[in-house]
């Protein structure tokens, strides 16, 4: 359930954190948007980290069936995805 969270927070940062560093940058007006953007993104991957340790944690604690270890490399999977698109996106900003 955590791991699904985890998922969840990642992708809506991930996707989403353009949007939310306008916004913040509309309550904070004295930050650059640039410097929410990284703070979003960096969030973004400290979720997927978190989902992939606590996957993997499971997996090895047998808390987890070894069956079920395609469900890390899922996780995995859409972690790269989409930490490949924040980190997309903060370049453009960046430049």
């Amino acid at each position: 359930m955590i791991v699904i969270i985890c998922l969840l927070l990642g992708s809506v940062l991930a996707i989403f954190g353009q949007d939310f560093a306008y916004s913040l940058h509309a309550i904070l007006p004295n930050v650059y948007p640039l410097t929410f953007l990284a703070i979003v993104t960096i969030s973004s991957y400290l979720f997927y980290m978190l989902a992939i340790a606590i996957t993997f944690y499971r997996v090895i604690k047998h808390k987890m069936k070894v069956k079920y270890l395609e469900i890390l490399g899922v996780v995995v999977i859409i972690s790269f995805i989409m930490s490949i698109w924040s980190t997309f996106v903060l370049a453009m900003w960046w430049s």
